[in-house]
């Protein structure tokens, strides 16, 4: 009987397992050991495998001791269906006694810092069952790392698919990567995105008086584009991985000057119902979503005009 009930647990189990092919988690190891510290050298969180979007985790930290030295962290990590995002810094310094660890990273064998997985099924109402259908991934970062005295910064971001068939990736730099695959009509295949990030400041290891910080932000973008006609994708989270349109010019009132904060002017103008001071000013659907007015308009301007990607 024993053994019946320890077989049905553990089929109920597996299909669990197997089940969860979509979901979000979150990680992250916060060292910060010293001698004669007041509080654990190290946090490590890991939230597991969830589902429910958006996934938000905090992770802060700090250690003294009695004398002077000091270490903390603050890291948020957010991760959603197509989009994760990670960022926080740290602080610290050193005394006459000892050294400290500033350190954001995954211990060994850890997860990357935030990732999604999902499933993705090729669909079609006029296509056979089998057609190939070539679908185009893209993977956009922005933002950056530092690091005090030199310290290491890693980070990089991944879009692949379980078959490894399909693997755009960027490494210690920001941007855009994209390449595809085919996926047959009625047949389906696993996704991943992740963000990888490792942060340190290690000349703050020996005792001294030096004070250190890191700091994070990095965002990524997941898109998946169907390139044959008559062919779409569904995903069991449910999320449209579908590119948004790409967002206008900063150049928004036509003068040929771009990065100008007369742009942001004149489309606060424009969009309130005022002038152009050029008479050339664009639309206010800064981001082609098809929605005007719209603040999402302005927080898109903002962003790209700074560096970002478009909202």
């Amino acid at each position: 009987m024993k053994t019946s009930i320890a077989l049905v647990a553990s089929l109920l189990l597996g299909a669990t397992a197997q089940a969860q092919v979509c979901g979000l988690r979150n990680h992250i190891r916060l060292v910060h050991g010293m001698s004669e510290g007041n509080a654990p050298s190290e946090l490590r969180l890991d939230t597991g495998w969830l589902t429910t979007e958006p996934l938000f985790s905090s992770a802060i930290h700090a250690v003294s001791n009695p004398q002077g030295c000091h270490s903390e962290g603050n890291f948020m990590l957010e991760s959603t269906y197509g989009f994760l995002h990670y960022w926080g810094e740290g602080h610290a310094n050193n005394c006459g006694c000892c050294g400290v660890f500033l350190w954001a990273d995954e211990w060994i064998g850890g997860e990357p810092k935030a990732q999604f997985k999902d499933r993705i099924t090729a669909q079609s109402a006029s296509l056979p069952p089998g057609t190939p259908v070539t679908v185009r991934g893209t993977v956009t970062l922005w933002g950056g790392t530092t690091a005090t005295h030199n310290g290491m910064q890693s980070f990089s971001v991944r879009f692949s698919t379980s078959n490894g068939v399909f693997s755009p990736q960027l490494l210690n730099t920001t941007g855009t990567q994209s390449a595809t695959f085919t996926l047959p009509v009625g047949q389906s295949t696993d996704i991943l995105g992740r963000i990888n990030c490792a942060l340190s400041d290690n000349a703050l290891l020996a005792s001294g008086s030096l004070s250190g910080s890191i700091t994070a932000d990095l965002s990524a973008v997941f898109t998946l584009e169907v390139l044959t006609p008559n062919a779409s994708i569904t995903s069991c989270s449910g999320h449209d991985y579908s590119p948004v349109p790409a967002c206008d010019s900063i150049d928004f009132n036509g003068d040929s000057l771009f990065p100008d904060t007369q742009d942001i002017d004149d489309f606060l103008s424009v969009f309130s119902g005022g002038l152009c001071s050029t008479g050339a000013c664009g639309d206010i659907d800064f981001n082609n979503d098809g929605l005007f007015p719209d603040t999402a308009d302005i927080d898109s301007l903002l962003s790209v005009f700074s560096g970002g990607a478009c909202l």
